[in-house]
């Protein structure tokens, strides 16, 4: 319900092949509380690993991204 309330949250982070949009912040939030709460679903972190392959990265305030040229070698 919170992620709901911010739909462009992901908007400048590539998603995953075959996807239309990014949703590496839900993704890695979701692996987290399944790792925290021994939850046996590696689907979660199956799609954080698929996403930072393709160069995501989760929540990234806006006020704090790099320019472009910058933001192109973090995600290197």
């Amino acid at each position: 319900m919170i992620l709901d309330d911010f739909p462009l949250l992901d908007r400048r982070q590539p998603p995953i092949v075959g996807e239309k949009k990014s949703t590496i912040t839900r993704d890695y939030l979701l692996a987290q509380a399944a790792n925290r709460f021994s939850i046996k679903d590696k689907g979660p972190n199956a799609r954080v690993e698929l996403a930072r392959a393709g160069g995501a990265l989760p929540y990234i305030p806006s006020e704090m991204l790099p320019s472009e040229l910058q933001l192109e070698e973090v995600n290197s």
